[in-house]
């Protein structure tokens, strides 16, 4: 097992962040549909938008050269996106669009991770930063499914609120890494 207590606290981080990204992920949809009357082809649509955004952050994370700002981009287009879907019909694909950036943090959450396995533990540091999005994954998309049935507006001002809160700890892991 890894020793490094920094590893642990990056292993919560990544956590906190795969269920701050995933907490809406399944809900947005659903929320366009439910809000707008969006339905069938445009749905798909959407999707495509939120791929659309994935791969053109792809392009620009490709020239930045911290992971912090790669990190601040996403989120900051994650809360952008998120109120977004506020402004009625017309914010729906820009909101889709920046929501879709949030995708690329999966690489980057791994790779900040990554950094803190010693040689000696990466096979087993590689298999808990694994388990440890999954984890984070599979209890957002739960969280998320009861707060959006308590109220769908909540749901994602907590999601963006928890987000932001991951972006801050990022930068607190980053100064006790150095």
């Amino acid at each position: 097992m890894p020793k490094s207590a920094l590893y642990y606290r990056s292993l919560l981080w990544a956590f906190f962040m795969a269920f701050a990204s995933l907490m809406t992920a399944p809900f947005g949809p659903l929320y366009a549909q439910e809000k707008f009357s969006v339905t069938g082809t445009l749905l798909g649509t959407l999707g495509t938008v939120s791929a659309a955004g994935a791969v053109l952050f792809s392009y620009i994370a490709l020239r930045i050269k911290t992971r912090s700002r790669v990190l601040g981009i996403a989120v900051w287009s994650f809360t952008l996106g998120t109120l977004l879907l506020e402004g009625g019909m017309w914010g729906v694909f820009p909101a889709f669009f920046l929501r879709g950036v949030i995708m690329n943090t999966y690489s980057l959450l791994t790779s900040t991770v990554s950094h803190r396995v010693p040689p000696e533990s990466s096979y087993l540091g590689f298999a808990l930063i694994t388990a440890t999005l999954a984890a984070g994954n599979t209890m957002g998309s739960a969280v998320g499914g009861y707060v959006y049935g308590l109220n769908p507006k909540l749901l994602f001002y907590v999601s963006v609120a928890l987000a932001l809160s991951g972006f801050y700890a990022y930068h607190r892991l980053a100064r006790a890494h150095n």
